[in-house]
């Protein structure tokens, strides 16, 4: 019941950044998958079970412990510091639990079938 859960959640997320953004899965030009769960995912079994969207897989990427690699290049560097400084002011924080089709969305999510741009959740 775990993996239901997990996959309809991370599956919910995505679909209400992309209502919220006003995008489809055809305007994702990259797909970041960090941490260690994103590192030892296999991206296949990910998109057959709907956990992510039917993109192609080249436009995943893996990028393990990007918090810890964020941290590092931020201490590092008054440029990067200064670049996450623009990207934190255009930044627009999302709760997803009270977005209107959040339920809607979460029980879709948790259906074990493959989710596609002609088969959507909602």
């Amino acid at each position: 019941m775990r993996l239901f859960w997990r996959r309809g959640a991370i599956r919910t997320g995505i679909e209400i950044l992309l209502i919220e953004a006003g995008k489809t899965y055809e305007d994702i030009d990259e797909f970041v998958v960090a941490g260690a769960f994103g590192t030892y995912l296999d991206l296949k079994a990910a998109i057959e079970i709907g956990m992510f969207p039917d993109i192609p897989e080249s436009r995943f990427v893996q990028v393990g412990n990007a918090a810890g690699t964020g941290a590092q290049m931020m201490l590092l560097s008054d440029k990067k510091r200064a670049e996450c400084k623009v990207m934190t002011e255009r930044m627009e924080y999302v709760e997803l639990t009270t977005h209107p089709k959040f339920k809607e969305i979460l029980i879709n999510s948790m259906n074990l079938r493959k989710i596609s741009p002609g088969n959507k959740l909602i």
